[in-house]
């Protein structure tokens, strides 16, 4: 049978930069996924009830909180706000 050969590790994992990291990471998948959903109701906007003003809000104020959430260690809170906007800004487009 064949042998199983064990790779000496030179150190311990450091599991706090690994937690940090993978925290970190799922932040930005949160904030990727709240920036699709608002770009879809963004062209939603423009397409199907031809505001362009209220489109061109919720791009500005959309791109505005994508800057900030990557620039301020991935915080989604205030892109979640602007999707929220972005729905009533639709409901009224749509309506």
């Amino acid at each position: 049978m064949a042998e199983q050969v064990m790779a000496s590790t030179g150190s311990a994992m450091d599991y706090e930069h690994h937690e940090k990291t993978y925290d970190r990471f799922l932040s930005l998948l949160i904030l990727g996924i709240i920036h699709v959903v608002t770009i879809v109701l963004i062209v939603a906007i423009f397409g199907l009830g031809g505001a362009l003003w209220l489109g061109s809000i919720a791009l500005a104020l959309t791109l505005g909180t994508l800057f900030y959430g990557l620039f301020r260690q991935s915080r989604w809170g205030p892109s979640a706000v602007v999707l929220g906007i972005t729905f009533v800004f639709f409901l009224f487009a749509v309506a």
